[in-house]
């Protein structure tokens, strides 16, 4: 189980969130794309991750 104190508390790349969760960061683009997990998107290329949706993500289920 991921620890959530392991979380910052700020909008997180997708990078990020694929060391936390211990996935590589195509397989988050994956989760993303079947809006499994929900991202904030500024644009074309910037991707940002809240750290509460990421909490839930993990709560319910890492599963696409």
């Amino acid at each position: 189980m991921i620890d959530a104190g392991l979380i910052p508390n700020r909008l997180l790349t997708i990078k990020e969130v694929a060391q936390i969760l211990c996935v590589n960061e195509r397989t988050v683009r994956r989760y993303a794309d079947a809006g499994a997990l929900h991202v904030i998107r500024k644009g074309t290329r910037l991707v940002r991750i809240s750290p509460n949706e990421l909490k839930q993500f993990i709560v319910t289920g890492m599963s696409v």
